[in-house]
């Protein structure tokens, strides 16, 4: 089995939302649902975040997503990262900024967008 990196470097920083981050309700953000098909959900997600603009897929396998998303005006690199938990029914999702001190919301808005992306569809 193949080792699957943290979805963030948890840092006291400002720049990062986690699903599997308990300890700070700034950073927490709620992991989106699987649905009844759990591989399906997943597949769907990978087919949102590619329809997002400045986005490119780094690494995916059936469980694991990490991505790229560069930001409009200044290309600032944000890595965005998912998990399939099935057992807990869930696809934890971690998105950080590789740099700077504070992302002003990005990072949390992105997570969102793709939740009501996936609602939606």
């Amino acid at each position: 089995m193949t080792r699957i990196p943290p979805l963030v470097t948890h840092t006291i920083r400002p720049n990062y939302v986690c699903s599997q981050e308990d300890t700070s309700r700034f950073h927490h953000i709620d992991p989106l649902p699987c649905g009844e098909v759990p591989e399906l959900t997943f597949a769907r997600v990978r087919t949102e975040l590619l329809q997002m603009p400045r986005t490119v897929i780094l690494e995916a396998t059936d469980e694991y997503l990490h991505v790229l998303c560069r930001s409009l005006i200044f290309r600032f690199p944000d890595d965005l990262k998912c998990l399939l938990c099935e057992r807990e029914g869930v696809i934890h999702v971690g998105s950080s900024s590789r740099y700077g001190f504070y992302d002003l919301g990005v990072n949390r808005r992105r997570v969102e967008r793709l939740r009501r992306r996936l609602q939606s569809s």
